[in-house]
């Protein structure tokens, strides 16, 4: 089937579903040189010339090919043709022995995610195809714990993919009609040899030839879960169905708990354990429902030093920006004592076990910290993430005027 117009249909219904016509913020592209990443670029340019926003094209060289650096001036003259800005990313440093697609993605994630909000950007447009469902689909059947591909979801690294949204545009499109259609355009891409290479799984399932099935469904259960906007408590009813995502949010850490464990404790919470943790979360079972906390731990977390002008992310959790020197952020373990009488009458409001772990602010000889500083400007994190990782966030515009926004600029 060779890619028409029409056969661009869903794809064009995408963009102009979640993306928004009245923002001045770009909208950012990932492209490797590809087939699918390249059809996408030219796609997203036609809609962004259109709808008079701006394109940012990112490309990102791994280090794994001598070709890279070539591949990523195809990509910036293919993108200033039509029109768009392009950076050029790269992933330097030692790679892992054992995981390389893993942590290539990880790091290609993180790269395009810190581009992006540099930029002003609240979402970035991804290339995956039907193909890529149905190999992601073969993958998960050997074992390899891969979640499902859908058009409109966060960013899968934190801290840096805070407040951005990915959107998948070519899901219901199959690669070789991708291919036709650029083939008769006269447009050439890259072929990677590590994408036919047979040691790693991905190439293994593309060479399987998938037939792929039905879209993961993109209609979320409602969310059932209220966050407290300053310390970042979450509070939810026992049945919730984001238990995980609640989890992850709670903790600041990166990644979700796996469904067994989810499971496992959803299990022990049911019949009638008082409290339990997971990866990194505290959930305490009261009578109107679950209270999610950071875990405590064996040890708090650990102090940051502050940079004056610098946007930098304390636990996970908290965002932070001092404006004079001298300032550091770390946890309410061990320095309660020292708060105000004042202070401590706030945390004294907060669950116990969520005060070991609250952030105070001090300065380097730590004799007096606070709860606050007009110094230091410090901005929750944990409700912005849990709104887009609850499905409560459904289009750009919606985005940037989230709640937890601050006004014209991104969390810091």
């Amino acid at each position: 089937m060779r890619l028409t117009p029409d056969g661009l249909e869903a794809a064009r219904t995408r963009l102009d579903r979640y993306l928004s016509t009245g923002l001045a913020a770009p909208v950012a592209v990932a492209v490797s040189g590809g087939s699918d990443s390249l059809a996408l670029m030219h796609l997203a340019a036609a809609w962004a010339e259109r709808q008079g926003r701006r394109l940012l094209v990112l490309s990102v060289d791994h280090g794994l090919n001598p070709d890279g650096p070539l591949w990523n001036a195809r990509v910036a003259k293919a993108a200033h043709r039509l029109g768009a800005d392009w950076r050029g990313l790269a992933w330097s440093g030692p790679k892992p022995v054992t995981g390389l697609p893993a942590a290539a993605r990880q790091a290609r994630h993180e790269l395009l995610a810190e581009a992006a909000r540099q930029a002003g950007a609240y979402v970035i447009l991804m290339g995956h195809t039907a193909d890529d469902v149905a190999e992601a689909d073969w993958m998960r059947a050997q074992g390899t714990p891969l979640g499902r591909l859908r058009a409109w979801r966060p960013s899968p690294v934190w801290p840096q993919g805070r407040g951005l949204m990915l959107l998948r545009p070519l899901l219901d499109i199959r690669r070789q009609a991708l291919r036709d259609w650029l083939g008769a355009q006269g447009l050439a891409w890259v072929d990677d040899p590590a994408n036919v290479d047979p040691r790693f799984q991905r190439s293994r399932a593309r060479a399987a030839r998938p037939e792929p099935g039905p879209l993961a469904d993109d209609a979320l259960p409602a969310c059932d879960l209220v966050c407290e906007a300053a310390s970042g408590l979450i509070r939810g009813p026992l049945e919730t169905p984001w238990l995980a995502q609640a989890l992850a949010t709670a903790s600041g850490r990166s990644d979700l708990p796996g469904p067994p464990a989810v499971a496992r404790l959803r299990a022990r919470l049911a019949g009638g354990t008082p409290r339990g943790v997971l990866g990194g979360a505290r959930i305490d079972v009261r009578a109107d429902g679950l209270v999610f906390s950071r875990e405590p731990g064996r040890r708090p977390p650990e102090d940051l030093h502050l940079v004056p002008g610098q946007d930098q992310v304390w636990d996970g959790r908290f965002a932070v920006r001092a404006t004079v020197p001298g300032w550091c952020i770390g946890s309410a373990q061990g320095r309660r004592a020292r708060l105000s009488t004042d202070d401590r009458r706030v945390l004294a409001q907060l669950p116990a076990a969520a005060r070991v772990c609250h952030p105070v602010l001090f300065q380097h000889d730590d004799a007096s910290p606070h709860l606050a500083s007009a110094d230091v400007e410090v901005a929750c994190l944990v409700p912005g993430r849990l709104s887009l990782a609850t499905g409560q966030v459904n289009s750009e515009d919606e985005l940037a005027a989230a709640p937890w926004r601050e006004p014209n600029r991104h969390p810091i």
